[in-house]
């Protein structure tokens, strides 16, 4: 990724605010230290006595292969026996819900690899509509989440609530069912064979956000969703990216003399990507976790073994939430991912 014209004289780090950047890049070898040592791979773990560091104040890991939702969809839904369709609709499931597990919650079914939602069969049959609804409904009941904890979802609910209303003529109802049924209504529209179609991650992006309801957060994510799956030819690390909010205000404050105009958010992700080695060094990524291998199949055709577009995304919003809970050290204690806890509900 080239400079701006205005700044291709400049030397990247001329265009960085040092302070920050020097606490990012310590920040994200704090978080991939932190999640080594949560698998076992590092045998200790420095918090520097700053509650936001601490174990239990969980972040998005930088890299793919690391995070529990890309390894749940790698492991028991791209490469299982169903339809390309289902597995789309499953795949987008996992990230509009949120929480972990959903899969498993909404079918009652321990085994993740057997806990595949039928989407088809969902817009004709009542009653499995019924025991999906109650299967979510009994769950929260149980005190687990069914949507996950981090993100606003106010749109998509909207969406999927007016939808369902539409579609069988009653009164609006916060059933939380609703959102499956707007997933598998995309079979329908034929939004997931525009998806399974795509081409690049920003045509699939532009496809996804085209349906109203899905901004440009849950858009892109709902990309990189697809993009694990190896029969959809998208890429994370492509030169592409839809930086979220929190990111944005950390690309402020990294790239404090440049606009958005002269240099727009997602090039900076990108240019970030490509001077990595000087700005941010190397980082330990074990050999069991530079792809994800499902039955001899590797999910991802490049080796994961620096950082990708994406996993700095998912980074630099991560550095947002860590200064906000740095700030608010009261905050801490909510910080955590929404996880099943089948003792509750099997």
């Amino acid at each position: 990724m080239k400079l701006p014209k205005s700044k291709s004289n400049l030397n990247p780090h001329d265009l960085i605010d040092k302070k920050v950047l020097k606490e990012l890049k310590f920040f994200f070898h704090q978080i991939n230290n932190q999640v080594l040592f949560k698998m076992g791979i590092k045998v200790d773990y420095n918090d520097h006595g700053v509650p936001a560091l601490n174990l239990s104040t969980e972040y998005f890991p930088l890299f793919i292969t690391y995070d529990d939702r890309t390894r749940y969809i790698a492991e028991n839904i791209v490469l299982s026996n169903i339809d390309i369709e289902n597995i789309v609709c499953n795949t987008i499931t996992s990230h509009f819900y949120g929480a972990r597990g959903i899969h498993q919650i909404a079918t009652r079914e321990r085994d993740p690899k057997k806990a595949l939602i039928d989407f088809k069969r969902l817009l004709i049959d009542a009653d499995y509509k019924e025991f999906i609804n109650k299967n979510l409904d009994d769950a929260r009941n149980h005190g687990q989440y069914i949507y996950g904890r981090t993100e606003l979802r106010t749109s998509l609910f909207d969406a999927a609530n007016s939808y369902v209303s539409i579609r069988e003529g009653k009164k609006r109802n916060l059933d939380p069912v609703n959102m499956m049924m707007w997933i598998a209504s995309f079979i329908e529209s034929g939004l997931i064979d525009k998806i399974i179609n795509s081409k690049c991650l920003s045509d699939l992006y532009n496809n996804v956000t085209s349906t109203p309801g899905i901004g440009q957060y849950y858009g892109y994510h709902c990309a990189i969703s697809n993009s694990i799956n190896p029969k959809v030819n998208v890429n994370h690390d492509e030169a592409f990216c839809v930086p979220g909010p929190g990111a944005k205000k950390v690309l402020n404050l990294l790239f404090p003399t440049i606009s958005p105009r002269e240099f727009n958010y997602g090039n900076r992700v990108v240019w970030l990507r490509d001077h990595q080695e000087e700005l941010f060094g190397s980082f330990d990524v074990p050999k069991s976790k530079h792809n994800i291998i499902v039955n001899g199949t590797k999910i991802f055709k490049d080796e994961q073994v620096n950082l990708k577009v994406y996993g700095l995304e998912v980074g630099l919003c991560q550095f947002g939430v860590y200064q906000r809970l740095k700030a608010n050290p009261k905050l801490v204690s909510n910080r955590k991912v929404a996880r099943l806890d089948d003792s509750k509900l099997f």
